[in-house]
C-alpha cells in the first residue's frame, strides 16, 4: 500500500517524502490501538462522496481502483 501511495504521489509530482509523517503517526497509533480502531478515512466515516472522487482519480490505474474498492468495502464491513 505504501508503494502504491508513493507512486501516486510521484505521478502527481508531489514529494513522496511528505508521506513519512503520516506513516510515522499511523505506526505509532498501532502501538496503542488494534488496526481496526486505528483506521481513519472516508470508508470509516461512510463518506461515499470522497470515496467516489478517489475512485475517479484512480481510473487510469484499474488495479489500484479495484484495490481501493476492495479495501474500502472491507473497512465498511468491519464497522457494521
Amino acid at each position: 500500500m505504501v508503494h502504491v501511495a508513493q507512486q501516486i504521489l510521484e505521478e502527481a509530482h508531489i514529494n513522496p517524502g511528505l508521506f513519512g509523517p503520516l506513516l510515522e503517526e499511523t505506526f505509532l497509533k498501532l502501538k496503542e490501538l488494534d488496526a481496526g480502531h486505528a483506521q481513519t478515512g472516508p470508508a470509516v466515516r461512510g463518506d461515499r462522496e470522497s470515496m467516489n472522487k478517489h475512485r475517479e482519480l484512480l481510473k487510469e490505474h484499474p488495479e489500484w481502483e479495484k484495490l481501493y474498492t476492495f479495501i474500502s468495502r472491507d473497512i465498511e464491513r468491519s464497522r457494521e
